[in-house]
């Protein structure tokens, strides 16, 4: 059986929304990728994929792949809503940001102590969290769900235009360079 209180409070201890310091900002996108733009991973072509976040009405703020020369992207809620405005992408120092292997059971705990990289919001639920995956040769990035404690799952749009869901994923966080 569940410990509600105990899920909300392991909640609390997670600096999710803690980027004050943090120096990474999220730029519009307009079909061109910034100099300054964090790679995610690269596709099964080896190119460069990229960390995106598109308003989807009624929904939210979702995070979402980029890939170089394509003006739209695909965010993962209610299936794969297919999104050509209203879309950023993350930039700052690549060097300031690691990839945290975690999964759905543990993903709190793992993140104590750490900087999240929040990478938008599902309408009346709550925070999503920068997700990626390797699958089928490439990397994909995704959203967390952080507000479902003990079972975040991470979902991303495959090639398919499906929303898939596992367990088992990398977190993006930021760390702050030793100046």
């Amino acid at each position: 059986m569940s410990n509600p209180p105990l899920h909300f409070l392991l909640l609390l201890l997670i600096p999710l929304a803690s980027c004050t310091d943090a120096n990474y900002y999220w730029r519009e996108y307009t079909g061109k990728i910034p100099a300054d733009a964090v790679v995610g991973g690269a596709d099964i072509n080896g190119e460069n994929v990229y960390i995106g976040q598109a308003y989807v009405k009624n929904s939210g703020l979702i995070p979402a792949q980029i890939n170089a020369g394509v003006k739209e992207v695909y965010a993962p809620i209610k299936g794969a809503q297919k999104v050509d405005r209203h879309i950023k992408i993350l930039c700052g120092a690549l060097e300031d940001f690691a990839w945290v292997p975690t999964n759905a059971t543990n993903l709190h705990l793992e993140l104590l102590n750490r900087q999240v990289v929040i990478g938008g919001h599902e309408d009346g639920y709550g925070s999503v969290i920068v997700g990626r995956i390797s699958y089928e040769g490439g990397t994909q990035i995704g959203k967390i769900n952080a507000f479902t404690v003990g079972n975040s799952h991470f979902r991303w749009v495959d090639i398919h235009k499906k929303e898939p869901g596992v367990t088992r994923y990398d977190v993006l966080v930021y760390q702050k360079r030793n100046e």
